[in-house]
């Protein structure tokens, strides 16, 4: 899995370098303004049946365990968990032709234009983040989920993600028994907790680092707790979702 999700982010990252209308400025490196893509490297897992009784320090995995993941920093500094984002642009007939945009609500993207083209048809770049199902209340489910904390070397972003019994991704349900159409509720606790220096090979403005931890109930008896590290790649500086 990790092979093949390092290539993509690399197309992704070249296609969004060469594009015109997105940039890199140092006024956006102090702001850490928009949106984020990366990678955690789970490599930490705790051991419900380890013999020393200690299940909830985690210990080292013979393997590490790759997840994507999508971060959002608005103008304000408010950070948003994404499960998947598109780039478009405004279409030819808004006098905002050609400027970007970022959609996480899928029913908006037919009022924009793709912004690389395909077979022949402008198509949008679509980030998905697969591992981070966003919440599904009363039959809504949200484009972005809300986090506590300060994206920045040295600080700390956390958020709790809560599956309803009846959320579409919750594994105890299964679409083809009538017994098991409903589950139990579950409830992720994440944090992310970045170095107060990045470890990153690149531009330490655009590339932070980090520890990430996780505390996950409903699936077991007992709360299961992992952890691993991290890597953040700055992609461009659109503060707004669905504008």
């Amino acid at each position: 899995m990790k092979n093949i999700i390092k290539p993509i982010f690399l197309t992704i990252w070249t296609i969004l370098l060469i594009s015109p209308f997105i940039y890199v400025a140092d006024d956006v490196y102090a702001d850490t303004v928009g949106l984020w893509s990366g990678t955690i490297e789970v490599n930490k897992v705790c051991e419900v049946h380890a013999k020393s009784n200690n299940s909830v320090t985690p210990s080292q995995t013979a393997q590490d365990f790759t997840l994507p993941i999508l971060l959002h920093v608005n103008a304000s500094g408010i950070v948003s968990l994404l499960s998947e984002v598109t780039i478009m642009q405004y279409p030819i007939s808004s006098p905002n032709y050609g400027q970007r945009v970022l959609i996480t609500d899928q029913t908006l993207l037919g009022n924009y234009e793709g912004v690389i083209r395909r077979n022949g048809k402008l198509v949008g770049i679509r980030l998905a983040s697969p591992a981070f199902p966003m919440e599904y209340t009363n039959g809504n489910l949200e484009t972005a989920h809300p986090m506590d904390g300060t994206l920045s070397l040295g600080g700390e972003i956390s958020t709790t993600l809560t599956y309803l019994a009846d959320h579409p991704t919750n594994p105890y349900r299964h679409h083809y028994h009538p017994d098991s159409n409903e589950g139990f509720n579950i409830t992720r606790s994440i944090t992310l907790s970045f170095d107060a220096q990045s470890q990153a090979n690149t531009n330490t403005h655009t590339s932070l680092t980090g520890t990430y931890h996780e505390s996950l109930s409903g699936l077991y008896k007992q709360a299961l707790y992992t952890e691993g590290r991290f890597t953040l790649n700055w992609i461009n500086n659109l503060s707004t979702l669905n504008p």
